[in-house]
């Protein structure tokens, strides 16, 4: 007599990414104890390497100020219309840059 064995196969699905969901609030305080809000939404994988095609100099280096000001204007969704200009006249313009460095490689790595 043959015994025959069953065995169960679990189905493997690939992994849901859903990078365009969940909005994050980076808040910079400044010396005086007031608190700037600003919300980073991702733009897509699209534009996040346009983003960086276009801070890329010719030597391969890339360009900060011009990095800034992609992350300003195409990640920062609240307040409307940031730029780099604006940072002459307000703080934490490094702390910002850092923090939407972090939440796009984050957003990226997945």
């Amino acid at each position: 007599m043959t015994e025959t064995k069953k065995t169960t196969t679990k189905k493997v699905v690939p992994a849901k990414i859903d990078r365009l969901s969940g909005n994050e609030t980076f808040t910079y305080r400044d010396k005086n104890g007031y608190e700037y809000k600003y919300t980073l939404q991702f733009p897509g994988m699209v534009k996040a390497y346009e983003m960086l095609d276009n801070a890329t100099m010719a030597n391969g280096i890339i360009s900060k100020a011009v990095l800034m000001d992609e992350y300003f204007k195409n990640v920062v969704v609240e307040p409307r219309n940031l730029t780099l200009d604006k940072f002459d006249e307000l703080p934490g313009a490094e702390e910002l840059y850092q923090a939407i460095d972090s939440f796009l490689g984050e957003k990226m790595s997945d």
